[in-house]
């Protein structure tokens, strides 16, 4: 009977024996942490398909800026190409260039081209053929086709555009040179700037640097698609 009040009391003990005051806030901050831990996801559904936006824009995005700095950098080739023509042609074979001013000999020869002419060597030319040859009336060249030959081997010459002919003959000896190659309006920044279009040359000016400004996102690597690709491959990694 006494062991049996014993257990009872212990028992009881146990039963009413408070839990310590330091133990109480740990399991309460332990729950306060755990509450606040806890992520607040978007349902699947909804996440995935702005993730997807977003990747999709920012692919086209790196893309069209790729494609943009070929095409610059494609003009720059072009024009860089072109002007080493005429100045190699001029130094390797003693040709003579000139940019057209005016559009005398348009359509077949525009404002801006650039006509390469080798040396006359005094020989018979037939009427058609383009020849370079200085102005009698004010210093400078132009450039005219032979329309006809004189009985006394002077020519007569006439613009493409002009509706008469040029009123005085072309002696031989007067002919600088004879039209060879047509380099197309790689000389319009020049023919602009001799005229005085001020306009016209500021265009070229900031058209140049804007191309040369845009031609890094083709050459620079970190904006190459192929690098966005690895890079986000590490990233997720």
């Amino acid at each position: 009977m006494t062991s049996t009040r014993g257990s009872r009391m212990r028992l009881l003990e146990t039963r009413d024996d408070p839990v310590p005051v330091s133990i109480q806030r740990e399991r309460l901050l332990a729950i306060t942490v755990g509450q606040s831990a806890a992520p607040e996801t978007e349902p699947e559904s909804q996440a995935t398909p702005k993730a997807s936006r977003v990747s999709l824009w920012e692919s086209l995005a790196w893309r069209g800026r790729f494609f943009v700095g070929v095409l610059a950098l494609l003009q720059i080739y072009m024009f860089v190409t072109m002007a080493l023509v005429v100045v190699l042609s001029t130094i390797a074979f003693g040709w003579t260039s000139v940019v057209i001013t005016s559009g005398s000999m348009s359509p077949t020869i525009s404002t801006g081209d650039v006509v390469l002419a080798s040396p006359h060597n005094g020989g018979g030319l037939s009427p058609g053929t383009v020849v370079v040859f200085r102005d009698p009336a004010r210093p400078g060249l132009i450039t005219h086709r032979v329309d006809s030959v004189n009985p006394d081997g002077s020519y007569v010459t006439k613009g493409d555009a002009n509706t008469t002919s040029d009123s005085t003959p072309l002696e031989p000896e007067e002919i600088v040179g004879v039209g060879r190659t047509l380099v197309p309006w790689i000389g319009r920044p020049l023919a602009a700037f001799w005229a005085g279009k001020w306009a016209t040359v500021a265009i070229w000016v900031v058209g140049g640097l804007l191309a040369t400004w845009l031609a890094r996102y083709a050459l620079l690597d970190r904006y190459h698609p192929g690098h966005r690709q690895e890079v986000s491959g590490d990233g997720d990694g």
